[in-house]
């Protein structure tokens, strides 16, 4: 373990051990865009004096202990200042220190004593990207809603996993099922499902790195969405009920600058992230009853805004390899964070490329013991109860058989999602509406 991975284990270890644990109200570790610490720690108030801590005694005989101690265990990696939050009364330094508490989140890391009384622990990472994978928030509507869509993500650690054959059946499915479906293509570097459904259809040439680069710039909404949507009406596809399909963009030269000018860190800290005026407005012009999100794999910022901030239910797709498993695990790890704050969506991993039995006839039992222990180190909490490894609610791990003949599907002409791969599509369409509380089927 690197010196950087240690860093916050030592903090809450020198801070616990401190004299005046007891006496705070609150930890907050804040670390900057090199990953040095600083804290802020807060005392209750006095009685008769709100403005000023209740500070305990030889506070600051303990203080200079303390950075003593975090200098010595953290070395370059510690910041050198302890604030208080009642420390200064000048204007910048309230001003500065009520910023802090908004943008901070909580932290319910097991390794935080619980002394008496309990101490809330928060933390603050300074990033250069990536923010959006520890952002704590919801979907732009409540998935209790019944006039508003329910927004599905499909996601993989690793590309080449069947991700987006499996949400184009369930595309298909659900329109031919009769419901009314938006695709959103965010995977903006490799982009791919927009043309898969499409066939021979041309798409748009605007889409949503178009959409998001014009919100950047004027932090309106376009009048319509209609030039960037593309829409599959092809019979034999949907039947009656059209797909629309939003793709990232036309790709060409101008495409990457538009790209290199999306600031996916201002998107969370933003009162209006751009993502979720997009989803509304579809919400709003199309009224759909789902949409789907392919996202990029990997940890791209578009992957944790799709996953933390803008979707109902996340499905993860994930084979059998070391790889796999040791991205599933790292994003079991974020997402269980945010269950434990209280803003986690829903959650379904699918085993996806599953060989025959005749291959191998344990590869789908292994992979489902490995997931529980997975789930109950990095997601579930201690005091939770976790679903049965057989039961139809628990997100373990969905088999998607491997099929050879989808290895050279090149678009949605040719699918057949209800008997591809034995007609585990139809399966994965059923357990999403079960999972949202919505009928699919």
């Amino acid at each position: 373990m690197s010196a950087f991975d240690n860093t916050l284990i030592k903090v809450i270890a020198a801070v616990a051990a401190a004299p005046f644990y007891p006496t705070l109200q609150g930890v907050t570790v804040i670390r900057d865009l090199k990953g040095r610490i600083r804290l802020l720690l807060e005392f209750p108030a006095k009685p008769l004096a709100q403005d000023q801590d209740e500070l305990p005694p030889c506070w600051a005989a303990q203080k200079i202990d303390l950075q003593q101690r975090l200098q010595s265990d953290l070395g370059d990696y510690w910041g050198g200042v302890i604030w208080r939050g009642r420390e200064r009364k000048d204007p910048v330094y309230i001003a500065t220190a009520d910023e802090l508490r908004n943008v901070r989140q909580p932290w319910n890391d097991p390794a935080h004593p619980q002394g008496p009384p309990h101490v809330c622990w928060f933390k603050l990472e300074r990033q250069f990207s990536k923010s959006s994978w520890g952002a704590v928030a919801g979907p732009p509507w409540p998935i209790t809603d019944p006039a508003k869509p329910a927004i599905v993500a499909f996601y993989s650690f690793k590309g080449g996993v069947g991700r987006t054959v499996a949400m184009s059946s369930v595309a298909l499915l659900l329109a031919q099922a009769g419901h009314s479906v938006v695709v959103v293509d965010l995977d903006i570097e490799a982009p791919g499902v927009a043309p898969f459904l499409m066939c021979t259809t041309p798409l748009k040439d605007d889409g949503v790195v178009d959409y998001l680069v014009e919100w950047q710039l004027t932090e309106t909404r376009p009048a319509t969405l209609d030039p960037f949507v593309s829409i599959q009406t092809e019979p034999a596809l949907v039947n009656t009920t059209p797909i629309r399909v939003i793709a990232s963009g036309k790709v060409n030269a101008s495409f990457v600058e538009k790209v290199a000018r999306l600031d996916f860190e201002g998107y969370i800290a933003s009162k209006k992230n751009p993502m979720s005026e997009l989803l509304q407005q579809i919400a709003v012009e199309y009224a759909p009853s789902f949409i789907l999100l392919d996202v990029r794999s990997g940890l791209h910022d578009l992957g944790g805004l799709s996953l933390n901030v803008l979707s109902h239910l996340n499905v993860l797709f994930s084979r059998d390899s070391a790889q796999a498993w040791s991205g599933l695990e790292t994003v079991l790890a974020i997402l269980g964070e945010h269950r434990a704050a209280g803003h986690g969506s829903e959650l379904l991993v699918v085993h996806s490329m599953v060989p025959p039995k005749g291959r191998d006839k344990y590869a789908h039992d292994r992979f489902m013991a490995r997931s529980y222990e997975v789930f109950h180190d990095h997601y579930f909490g201690v005091d939770d109860e976790m679903p049965d490894i057989a039961s139809n609610e628990a997100p373990y791990g969905l088999p998607i058989l491997f099929q050879e003949s989808l290895q050279n599907a090149t678009d949605a002409a040719s699918l057949q999602p209800t008997t591809d791969c034995g007609g585990d599509y139809i399966e994965l369409t059923a357990r999403i509406g079960a999972f949202l509380g919505r009928n699919t089927l």
